[in-house]
């Protein structure tokens, strides 16, 4: 990340894009549990989420990639592979990279929120609100740590903890 860098929490940074894409196919298995996505959800006749069509998506994302925009999130790489978009490195703040070891696996965003922001997510169905709002708090982490020189030192911990839970959130009494 470049030193130039600024971000400012208070200015910016909040989930905009939550576009549904209705599907031509028959769905047999939404995986709701991980796609947040019920039944009824992608029918234009019944839908109380926005819906718009691939190629506005792409579009608006396209749009926001030229206009320089920077993106945070984790895991950028598969959305971006299923708009079919190619985001310069600069624009991508993705958490699964910067809270990861060289060389080392990635970790959950769930255990990422556990470990930095004492925070429960993803507990029932996946809502993609909170995993984008989570990963702005953990970008602005990142920040305060880079600030004080104690990235290296962070990350280290961190794996020494995820290692010990079996890289797992512990269970909650």
């Amino acid at each position: 990340m470049q030193d130039s860098f600024r971000f400012d929490m208070k200015t910016s940074g909040m989930p905009f894009v939550d576009d549904y894409i209705p599907c031509e196919e028959d769905i047999f298995d939404y995986v709701t549990e991980y796609s947040g996505i019920y039944p009824g959800d992608l029918d234009p006749t019944a839908s109380t989420k926005y819906l718009t069509s691939m190629k506005t998506t792409y579009k608006r994302i396209r749009y926001l990639v030229d206009a320089g925009c920077i993106f945070v999130g984790h895991g950028l790489k598969n959305d971006f592979d299923m708009l079919n978009i190619v985001v310069t490195v600069e624009q991508v703040v993705d958490t699964v990279h910067l809270f990861q070891l060289p060389n080392q696996r990635l970790l959950s965003l769930k255990f990422l929120a556990w470990y930095f922001l004492d925070k429960i997510i993803q507990v029932g169905t996946h809502d993609p609100t909170e995993d984008a709002t989570t990963a702005l708090e953990l970008f602005q982490r990142y920040r305060e740590f880079e600030a004080l020189n104690k990235v290296p030192e962070v990350l280290c911990q961190l794996y020494k903890k995820a290692q010990a839970n079996q890289w797992r959130v512990p269970r909650q009494l």
